[in-house]
């Protein structure tokens, strides 16, 4: 006895072959497709935190320069000018938490970067490169730097941020 298949309702293997190559080469492009922009967005998400942190420290040091009137630079200290002297910012490359600063510059020589750090020694700003304060007698102002680059790449290029501080200057709140 021999049977006849008259129901035609199934697929065949072929049919069922095509079907999965067509879907893996979707899936695969779909998935390289994906894979670019998230480790696009990682790399831009890493870039905006090193700017944000070279942001905040400069945001900081501005801030507590322009609480005082008269200011001066000696050697890596920024102090109060005044009978006696306040200790602000000292921006050496220090290796130890040190006393007696409201923010110090911290370096961290394994990494090859710094923090900016209060006086309590906790961390403010992380991947900082470099603060620089440099004072410009003769336009009576205290140009105020930082370098920031990314976490774990000191050589890249980085940013660096500046602005200029008059000296002298007196606050007279409304």
């Amino acid at each position: 006895m021999k049977y006849k298949l008259t129901d035609n309702r199934g697929f065949t293997l072929l049919e069922m072959i095509m079907t999965v190559a067509v879907l893996g080469i979707f899936f695969g492009v779909v998935y390289g497709f994906l894979n670019f922009n998230l480790r696009f967005m990682n790399q831009r998400g890493g870039e905006q935190d090193y700017q944000l942190q070279g942001r905040i420290a400069m945001q900081r040091l501005e801030n507590l320069l322009r609480e005082y009137q008269s200011i001066k630079i000696t050697g890596f200290d920024v102090q109060v000018d005044q009978d006696s002297p306040v200790n602000l910012v000292n921006f050496n490359q220090n290796t130890t938490n040190i006393a007696g600063y409201r923010y110090f510059f911290f370096w961290d020589s394994a990494r090859g970067v710094g923090e900016l750090r209060n006086g309590s020694g906790a961390t403010v700003a992380r991947g900082i490169l470099s603060i620089s304060f440099v004072d410009e007698p003769a336009e009576g102002v205290i140009r105020v730097a930082v370098k920031s680059v990314p976490p774990g790449n000191p050589a890249d290029p980085g940013q660096t941020l500046s602005t200029r501080l008059r000296k002298g200057r007196s606050y007279n709140p409304l």
